[in-house]
């Protein structure tokens, strides 16, 4: 059964958000302050047709998260393997690679201006929730459109390029379909490291896995994020278009009676899962104006029905509690 979508636009922030003074919290005395380095400048730096010995250089000024650049984002190899110079210049020859540091530069300049404030505020929620949890030192990369965001240990690195801007003409050179253009704004940078975050600190619990379960793990992070930069907006945070997020509101008792009705919500199928909270333009068994992961979007709404209808529970709980289906149960979610 597919149903067809009549939009009424107007405003549904509403429907489409947990309670705002639920994540209504005073950070102004939380001091967090960032180590953000600009990797990125100093990769654009180096001799393309000769990087060894500066590739040396970046060893030792920036240790770990140089080898992870190199063994994990680019994929050219350790650094320490007598091959590496050769790798690190096929990676650097790379025919765009001057034109994505170019632009880089143009959207944010050589400083950090564009993005710490945003996650100066992001890190601050995070440590009034979690105080004892340390700020890892955060570096930007150019990483040829391979990863957005990675986590390890005490770092954090961000793509440069996956955040330029959605009517760059790079991104149209390069013909990246538009349902990723739209979500590759510097706005996003913060959600998506909080995201980042999440997926390192609380990862899913595998031993109940279905589409249900898939869906409220999704919903617990998105709820984590929303904590933790309350003022987002949720076009923002989902990287859903207004039409989107307009259906999402309309339409999400429609969406749930779908996955009851077809028996999906405990379909372990992996196919099955993604279809429904994996990236792409739309969801196909929705309509073409829902956004790709309109199920994890439910999951969403379960978590915020969960929290709301228990309301001695704190985010800390939330994210401590991985029985999914004990979350369904207390969650009286009823769209």
């Amino acid at each position: 059964m597919k149903f067809r979508a009549i939009l009424v636009f107007s405003s549904l922030a509403l429907l489409c958000s947990c309670g705002s003074n639920s994540f209504d919290v005073d950070v102004s005395k939380v001091n967090v302050s960032l180590d953000i380095q600009r990797f990125d400048q100093a990769i654009a730096l180096l001799d393309k047709a000769n990087p060894g010995p500066g590739a040396v250089l970046l060893a030792q000024k920036y240790g770990a998260f140089a080898e992870l650049y190199s063994v994990n984002i680019i994929k050219v190899g350790s650094m320490y393997n007598a091959d590496y110079p050769q790798n690190l210049k096929m990676f650097l020859s790379y025919e765009v690679f001057d034109d994505i540091n170019e632009q880089i530069v143009q959207t944010f300049g050589k400083g950090d201006e564009v993005f710490r404030p945003a996650l100066t505020n992001a890190f601050k929620h995070f440590k009034y929730y979690f105080p004892i949890k340390e700020v890892p030192v955060i570096y930007t990369f150019n990483g040829g459109f391979n990863q957005s965001v990675v986590i390890d240990s005490a770092m954090l690195g961000i793509g440069l390029d996956k955040y330029l801007g959605s009517s760059v003409a790079l991104y149209k050179r390069l013909e990246v379909e538009q349902f990723k253009k739209s979500a590759m704004i510097p706005a996003k940078i913060a959600p998506d490291c909080m995201q980042a975050i999440f997926e390192s600190e609380f990862p899913f619990n595998f031993a109940t896995e279905n589409l249900l379960s898939s869906m409220i793990h999704e919903g617990r992070k998105m709820y984590f994020v929303k904590a933790m930069i309350p003022d987002l907006a949720d076009t923002t945070m989902w990287g859903f278009t207004t039409i989107q997020m307009d259906f999402c509101g309309s339409f999400e008792g429609n969406m749930w009676s779908y996955l009851v009705d077809n028996k999906l919500l405990f379909d372990s199928d992996y196919m099955t899962i993604k279809r429904f909270t994996s990236e792409g333009p739309f969801t196909t068994a929705f309509s073409k104006d829902s956004p790709a992961r309109a199920a994890s979007w439910i999951g969403f709404r379960i978590v915020c029905s969960y929290m709301e209808h228990n309301p001695g529970l704190s985010l800390q709980d939330l994210l401590a509690e991985t029985d999914y289906q004990k979350i369904m149960n207390k969650a009286k979610y009823n769209p």
